[in-house]
């Protein structure tokens, strides 16, 4: 190799030389420091510290990294970094080399004859080869001469035992070592932590302690919220909970009244759960349990129930229960404001006690849902107490929609149609050119008076950013109610909806404000169809021209049988309408018009089952034959009642209603059904409570079960004296049965058990009716029947069949005459109150379906 390079060579070597020399005097100077490190980390690893006192602890904790630091101080000063002649010797005494062995190469010689010359230059040959062949083997001289027993060796092995023992607590033991707690300098005493973990309460799980597990895994129920207080501290500490995935949870407890700090936190998932103090004084690894989303099926496929009502057979279950089930409805082939739209969830159950599984059969009324008439895809929709969601097949199929006969309100139904198939976003609000209106103010230096500023719709006009359905409703409804003075209005408060609804979409800023606009629409539709006594006839009309003409184009029988139901609800409303007129009458003819109203009804109610039956089978002309005798029966029945109802040929008023006696149990029925509501509403089966029995909590229902019982009591009492007012009449099987369900009614209650005393209550009713009309028969022919001459000629209702003496139509076969009299006007009187409160759209949706299941039971009876 020629000299430069052996010199480039040999400065290499020299380089690290020095290197190795530096860290070796580096390691000399810190050993002392290193090692007393080393051992102390291991005792603060072990735990050693910890044994001993708060304010011992701390003490000895700065004491030690004081000592520390001196050592590592000294250490430092002691450094010396070696120069390049020791760095060379070192090399040449790693090679095991004279000291002087590189010098050659730097040297030149002292004298130039060919002898000295031949010297030098073997000499330097040699060193050449000396440099490019060096191997040396470096050996830490300075750390064995301060360590010559190998003592750095038994500190780093006690450091790593230290470690394994610490395990996954050994970051916050280590810092705990390196940052003692400056708390017992400021007041802290001994820690003492009490902590548990309480499940929500839905799970049934016990509370879970964590005070004796700490450091530990715990397992844990899910929806778990930990209650931890701490004594012994002077100021506030934190408990810290870190997720295994997302943000950490901080929460500052606060001092008790007992001086100790407290808190509750919920934990959303596993993670570690740590309570700090200037560092972590205790910690726990917690791992709740997984809450799988509910399941949910459909049973039965749906099927149509009466009016708009669904039946929705279904089952749900849940690993800790289910809160409530739903039905999810998305359209199939949705219009352009329902593209972006998300699926519209119905609650239809919220099965009691949160049950592992469950199953039931609902009536759904439909008739308001916004995708009514639309084909759509309906899932059942199950969630637990957690708020999971589950979903099942899905099953398509036409929502059912109500029909509307009046022309105002199939309007009002059109307008809120596009409403509510309108979900797209309101466009963002752009400022109008040149800003507010800024009027000029008196200015006030010493006051301050700003300018009053003054913004308007012109300047932000929320319909102007609206998507088109909704400002076409505007125009729509400003179009239907402008200058309303051809009286096409009669009743203001149907003009009053529309002006409503269009001011509520004119002051809407977002989409999701309209659905006001069609909740008052949907009111008006109701009330524009139904309103008024005047339009009942009208409204008849209109349905009895409608299923006539659904029959004429032969239409399939799901749309015949809708037409049948608003024929029928028509015609109700239609005879209500002439009741009502009744009121107007002399009060001797007034009974004779309610009578034969009631046995109308029956009457239409047979036709039109039949009208029905014969359309299904395909037999259209049949079917209307009978559609128009149904006319011809209501324009006789008109013409009778208008005539003169009740009038007889004797020109006498009809003999008619109970005794003292039959009135009493009268009374008594109605307390019980005024009973029977209250203790349905207070189990949370309505709204309009009139015993409040407090929010669901069972602390608040016992005095108001109490409150219920008395009432029981008195009216099995007053029951008591009813039926002894009416003699061997009053001791019939039925009212024995309702006097029996009335204690029933009466234990359940004074057990504070709601759900069977609605039941025995329910049962008692059904009992009085019956009990009742036997015992008002029994007294009807008691009294008729030893005067009424056999073949006295009687009335005729307006079908033209002979009535009895009493009013009432006889039986086809010659069996017992209907009840008549203040029986059947109370019960007519009930059912229409029901059937009033039952439609009234301002009551809650509960309180409607509690009156719903009221009717059905009443009307069925």
């Amino acid at each position: 190799m020629l000299h430069p390079a052996a010199l480039a060579e040999l400065d290499r070597q020299v380089r690290k030389a020095q290197r190795a020399l530096a860290w070796d005097r580096l390691a000399a100077a810190l050993a002392p420091f290193v090692g007393a490190s080393l051992v102390w980390f291991a005792i603060g690893l072990f735990g050693l510290p910890q044994l001993a006192p708060p304010l011992v602890e701390t003490l000895v904790g700065y004491g030690a990294l004081i000592g520390l630091a001196c050592l590592g101080w000294r250490g430092a000063q002691c450094f010396r970094r070696p120069t390049r002649d020791e760095a060379r010797a070192g090399l040449a005494k790693a090679c095991a080399l004279d000291p002087g062995a590189f010098d050659i190469l730097e040297d030149r010689p002292a004298r130039l004859d060919a002898a000295s010359l031949a010297l030098w230059q073997g000499a330097r040959a040699q060193a050449v080869q000396d440099a490019v062949s060096a191997q040396p083997r470096w050996r830490m001289d300075a750390l064995n001469a301060v360590d010559p027993r190998g003592l750095r060796w038994i500190a780093a092995s006690l450091f790593a035992a230290a470690l394994l023992v610490a395990g996954m607590a050994a970051p916050e033991r280590i810092g705990r070592t390196l940052f003692p707690s400056p708390g017992p300098l400021l007041g802290d005493g001994r820690l003492s932590v009490e902590a548990w973990a309480a499940p929500a309460s839905y799970t049934n799980a016990s509370p879970v302690p964590l005070s004796d597990l700490e450091g530990e895994t715990v397992a844990l129920p899910p929806a778990v919220t930990v209650t931890l207080r701490a004594q012994g501290l002077a100021g506030a500490p934190i408990l810290a909970f870190e997720p295994d995935h997302g943000p950490a949870v901080r929460l500052r407890l606060t001092r008790a009244a007992d001086g100790a700090f407290e808190g509750d936190l919920a934990i959303p998932g596993p993670g570690v759960l740590r309570l700090v103090r200037f560092h972590t004084v205790a910690w726990w690894r917690l791992a709740p349990a997984a809450d799988r989303a509910p399941e949910a099926a459909f049973t039965q496929p749906p099927a149509p129930g009466r009016n708009e009502d669904m039946i929705i057979a279904w089952r749900a279950r849940d690993d800790y229960g289910v809160r409530a089930v739903g039905l999810s409805v998305r359209p199939v082939d949705p219009p352009a404001g329902l593209q972006d739209a998300t699926a519209h969830v119905t609650i239809i159950d919220g099965p009691a006690g949160d049950p592992l599984a469950a199953e039931g059969e609902t009536i759904v009324d439909l008739a308001e849902h916004p995708y009514a008439g639309l084909r759509v895809q309906m899932r059942l929709l199950a969630q637990d107490a957690m708020g999971q969601e589950g979903l099942s097949d899905p099953i398509e199929l036409v929502l059912p929609e109500k029909i509307f006969l009046q022309p105002l309100a199939l309007a009002a139904i059109e307008i809120r149609r596009s409403i509510l198939w309108e979900r797209r976003p309101y466009a963002a609000a752009q400022p109008a050119p040149g800003g507010p209106i800024a009027l000029p103010a008196a200015s006030d230096g010493l006051l301050g008076i700003e300018p009053l500023i003054i913004e308007t719709d012109d300047q932000h006009p929320t319909i102007e950013r609206a998507p088109p359905a909704i400002r076409r409703a505007v125009r729509q409804l400003d179009a239907l109610t402008f200058a309303p003075r051809d009286g096409y209005f009669a009743d203001i408060a149907v003009f009053a909806g529309f002006r409503y609804a269009r001011d509520t979409l004119i002051n809407a800023a977002a989409i999701e404000d309209t659905d006001s606009a069609a909740a008052i629409l949907w009111a008006t539709a109701l009330r524009a169809e139904y309103g008024s006594s005047a339009d009942a006839a009208r409204a008849l009309e209109q349905a009895q021209r409608a299923l006539s003409d659904a029959l004429a184009r032969g239409d399939p029988p799901e749309r015949i049988a809708r037409l049948t139901d608003a024929l029928q609800d028509a015609t109700r409303d239609y005879l209500q309408a002439l009741a009502a007129e009744a009121q107007n009458q002399p009060p001797e003819n007034r009974d004779d018009i309610e009578e034969q109203t009631e046995m109308s009804g029956a009457d239409i109610d047979e036709m039109l089952q039949e009208v029905e039956r014969l359309a299904e089978a395909g037999r259209t002309a049949e079917a209307q034959q009978r559609l128009q005798e149904l006319s011809q029966l209501l324009q006789n029945l008109e013409v009778r009642l208008s005539d003169g109802p009740g009038a007889n040929p004797d020109g006498q008023g009809a003999e008619g209603g109970d005794d003292a006696g039959v009135r009493d149990l009268n009374d008594a029925m109605r307390a019980q059904e005024a009973l029977a509501e209250d203790t349905e509403s207070a189990r949370g089966g309505g709204a309009g409570e009139r015993e409040q029995s407090g929010p669901g909590e069972e602390e608040a229902d016992v005095e108001g079960a109490r409150r219920l019982a008395d009432r029981q009591r008195r009216i099995r009492e007053d029951l008591a004296e009813a039926r002894a007012g009416v003699g061997p009449r009053g001791d019939n099987l039925d009212l024995n049965a309702a006097d029996e369900a009335m204690g029933l009614a009466l234990d359940a209650l004074q057990d504070g058990d709601l759900e069977d005393a609605s039941a025995a209550q329910q049962e008692a009713l059904d009992r009085l009716r019956r009990g009742i009309a036997q015992a008002a028969s029994q007294g009807r022919n008691e009294t008729a029947g030893p005067q009424a001459p056999a073949g006295a000629p009687g009335r005729t209702d307006p079908l033209g069949r002979e009535t009895s003496a009493t009013g009432a139509a006889a039986d086809e076969d010659g069996g017992e005459a209907l009840p008549a009299g203040a029986e059947q006007t109370r019960a007519r009187q009930i059912l229409d109150e029901l059937r009033r409160r039952s439609e009234d759209q301002t009551r809650s949706q509960e309180e409607r379906d509690y009156l719903h299941r009221l009717l059905d039971r009443f009307e069925g009876s």
